[in-house]
């Protein structure tokens, strides 16, 4: 079993409107009771996907190509 990581690379949309930045300083979560940390090696995001990341606030947005 591997340890996990601290920090990981997260594409981010820091402000309303803004561009997207690679963070690579990104926290990993812990689990927490009843839940899972899936390493996810490649991902994707549709073009309808990142409109919504730019206009919505909020501060995760989790593509459906995950």
């Amino acid at each position: 079993m591997q340890d996990i990581p601290k920090t990981q690379t997260a594409a981010v949309v820091e402000k309303l409107g803004g561009e997207v930045v690679f963070r690579h300083d990104w926290p990993v979560p812990t689990p927490g009771k009843n839940e899972v940390l899936a390493k996810v090696l490649y991902t994707g995001v549709c073009q309808s996907g990142m409109s919504n990341a730019r206009r919505t606030p909020q501060l995760l947005f989790y593509s459906h190509e995950t």
